[in-house]
């Protein structure tokens, strides 16, 4: 999935999706990877290092385990394959061990 996002206060912030991005699915996984983000630089606030790429990862590992126990749950796991696999394809190629 190669898509160009500004990096605007709209986009960033409030999570407005990029043009690209209106399909659900791919809005899907940016919805995800912008709290995960979110979610790692809040872990970081008070060190003084910024977070890691690593650190994002290890959110999103935690995101998917938790999405895919809850669509397994619903039954809907078809909605789940959808929604992750452009998110898996990327992490796979920093993160191998993340399935």
């Amino acid at each position: 999935m190669k898509i160009k996002i500004e990096f605007t206060f709209q986009i960033l912030y409030l999570g407005r999706k990029p043009s690209q991005l209106l399909d659900f699915h791919k809005g899907c996984m940016f919805r995800i990877m912008l709290v995960a983000s979110k979610k790692a630089i809040t872990k970081k606030w008070l060190s003084q290092g910024p977070p890691a790429l690593t650190d994002g990862l290890n959110v999103m590992h935690d995101i998917f385990v938790m999405e895919k126990l809850t669509h397994a749950l619903r039954l809907k796991t078809d909605v789940f394959n959808k929604c992750w696999k452009g998110g898996i394809e990327f992490v796979n190629l920093y993160r191998t061990d993340f399935i």
